[in-house]
């Protein structure tokens, strides 16, 4: 939840009379994430078999050198959740299709993402129900405007009231049943 970096860390820590190295630190996150594998592993075992799930990737800075010489590159990570909100991260050098048919080829169910093309391929493998996100399609209908200010407008409206609705019915704890 507060991640920083471990350099920054070090600084922190050494503020405080420690003195611990980043790649001690940088160790130490190496052995947890071994230890870590087998329950990441299972978590992806139970977020498949959910009839529901919800992805979408978002880019992230990545310390390293890289084929520009820079001590940065951007690399991606697509966050897969189900309906109760439990969450597997995985990361990826870039932002292919290989991104979701490394988690997603087995997966049987219905797909809630923004309809970025790197979905396509799981979804050609005919076994996901691909739906769409309300906020996406208002957006559509929002660019939609100048040609078709009316249509664009009653759309625009009725999603309004979607919102409105699951607002509501947040703010009251309900439950989608």
């Amino acid at each position: 939840r507060d991640h920083l970096p471990l350099h920054r860390q070090a600084r922190i820590y050494l503020g405080h009379g420690v003195d611990i190295s980043e790649s001690t630190m940088g160790d130490w996150l190496k052995a947890g994430a071994e230890l870590l594998a087998p329950l990441v592993t299972e978590l992806q075992k139970e977020l498949l078999s959910e009839s529901i799930l919800q992805s979408d990737d978002t880019s992230i800075t990545v310390l390293g050198p890289n084929e520009k010489k820079t001590n940065t590159r951007r690399g991606f990570l697509w966050v897969y959740l189900d309906l109760e909100g439990n969450t597997l991260f995985h990361f990826t050098e870039g932002r292919s299709r290989a991104g979701p048919l490394t988690i997603l080829k087995t997966y049987v169910g219905t797909l809630l993402s923004d309809a970025y093309s790197a979905y396509d391929a799981v979804v050609r493998l005919g076994k996901i129900v691909p739906a769409g996100c309300w906020a996406h399609a208002r957006r559509r209908f929002h660019n939609a405007r100048e040609e078709a200010p009316d249509l664009a407008a009653i759309a625009i409206e009725v999603i309004r009231r979607i919102f409105a609705v699951e607002r509501k019915a947040s703010e009251g704890n309900l439950t989608p049943e």
